[in-house]
């Protein structure tokens, strides 16, 4: 795993719509068709951008992983 480039955020981004069209939370949010490929690129792709700003956001061969890694500033120490 190694963490994502800028040039890769089109690709991640893609996979990540992608993988949320199916979500039961998008979609009860974002129920037409229509609605979800006009808002969700938008609200995944600023998740993506904050979390890729803060390394948190990685690559594989074949997947991608949006993750906070523990901090132990939280009640549970992540």
């Amino acid at each position: 795993m190694r963490r994502i480039e800028p040039a890769e955020r089109g690709s991640a981004l893609a996979s990540v719509v992608a993988a949320f069209a199916v979500d039961p939370l998008p979609r009860w949010i974002w129920a037409e068709d229509e609605r979800y490929a006009g808002c969700a690129p938008a609200f995944f792709g600023l998740l993506l951008d904050l979390r890729r700003l803060g390394g948190e956001v990685w690559a594989g061969p074949r997947c991608w992983l949006l993750h906070r890694e523990p901090r132990g500033d939280g009640p549970t120490g992540g």
